[in-house]
């Protein structure tokens, strides 16, 4: 697999996950990525271009925000039973989470 597809490919890809395993699983896969992070902080996200990708699980106002500056987001989904919720997980039991690669578009509407 190359870079999450798209009508137009990514300029950078970043890859936001504390997760080790998340992260040898991406590579498992063989997308391409330019950039590790942690955590998304403002420093990372000023540095950002729009073309760029984003893969990770974030809050969804931070993927309206960085929808709105053209970042592409591509959520990792998993299915994550309850007695495993709150664990680290090794890349197996991460498989067996069923991860997948999803791109979403969020906007944000109102703000109260």
């Amino acid at each position: 697999m190359n870079r999450p597809e798209s009508d137009t490919p990514c300029l950078k890809t970043w890859l936001i996950s504390r997760h080790g395993a998340a992260r040898e699983w991406v590579e498992l896969k063989g997308v391409p990525v330019d950039r590790i992070l942690t955590h998304l902080e403002q420093k990372d996200y000023l540095s950002m271009a729009p073309g760029d990708c984003v893969i990770g699980n974030l809050p969804l106002a931070w993927i309206a925000r960085l929808n709105a500056h053209g970042v592409r987001y591509i959520n990792l989904d998993l299915t994550i039973p309850a007695h495993l919720r709150g664990q680290e997980l090794d890349l197996a039991a991460f498989q067996a989470c069923q991860p997948a690669l999803t791109e979403y578009r969020v906007e944000q509407i109102k703000r109260w």
